[in-house]
């Protein structure tokens, strides 16, 4: 029987999408068009994308959570090639909890990341993980329980998600202008390059979705393939700054 310190090491890439499902995600706006239906169906596209990538597919898992009032995983951390796993649909919700969806992605990592190690080892095989990229998909403020989130509650969360334990490289997209600051400070990155993105005025929403999809598909390649964490701008956007 092969020895544990006989086994090959082999990278993963875990991935989160976190997906706001607040009451501002799902209102229509003045064309007909909810950021909902910007995020929902491209997180479905980019998944089957990104499993038909050969080497990408073997590498990757990934996760989607919904968050509002609270936390719904839609889909369990779980590796690309795993056809058998559907992402939920998502249970709309009114608030927009960063703390509890930061707070959740914190507190799922060390199971996550076991899980990940478990079906490596398999394979007979043992894991190095790169650390986590985290897509969050949003348009609101911090709101829960009937009023502002205080910053520093959330962001207290954010740095667990950052700091030495977990290392996520976390990056941010609204398809609406609103709460620049949030975003930026949601996102990881230098004070003048955040990834953190903003939808430019008249930005049709399917070639704005395309544009999402395609620089989320090509940074995963990017750390998969070089390790590196780096998004480009989507077309149709532009990189939020701290105002």
């Amino acid at each position: 029987m092969t020895g544990y310190a006989d086994r090959s090491t082999v990278r993963r890439q875990p991935i989160y999408l976190l997906l706001d499902v607040s009451e501002s995600m799902w209102r229509k706006d003045r064309n007909g068009v909810s950021s909902l239906d910007v995020f929902q169906p491209m997180i479905d596209k980019l998944v089957l994308d990104l499993g038909g990538m050969p080497r990408i597919n073997v590498s990757v898992w990934l996760s989607v959570l919904a968050f509002s009032d609270g936390v719904e995983e839609l889909r369990a951390m779980s590796p690309l090639i795993a056809a058998d796993q559907w992402i939920t649909p998502p249970t709309l919700g009114q608030e927009t909890n960063y703390l509890l969806a930061l707070r959740a992605l914190a507190d799922r990592y060390p199971n996550d990341a076991e899980r990940i190690r478990q079906g490596v080892a398999r394979a007979g095989h043992q894991t190095s993980l790169r650390p986590p990229l985290v897509f969050i998909f949003t348009d609101g403020a911090p709101f829960a329980d009937g009023r502002d989130q205080p910053d520093d509650s959330w962001q207290r969360e954010r740095e667990r998600v950052t700091g030495d334990r977990m290392r996520a490289w976390i990056a941010a997209a609204s398809v609406r202008r609103e709460h620049e600051r949030i975003l930026w400070e949601l996102a990881t990155g230098s004070h003048d390059q955040r990834n953190a993105f903003l939808a430019e005025p008249d930005s049709p929403a399917e070639a704005l979705a395309a544009s999402i999809r395609q620089c989320i598909a090509m940074s995963i390649q990017q750390s998969v393939r070089a390790g590196e964490q780096v998004m480009r701008v989507p077309h149709g956007m532009k990189r939020a700054q701290l105002t």
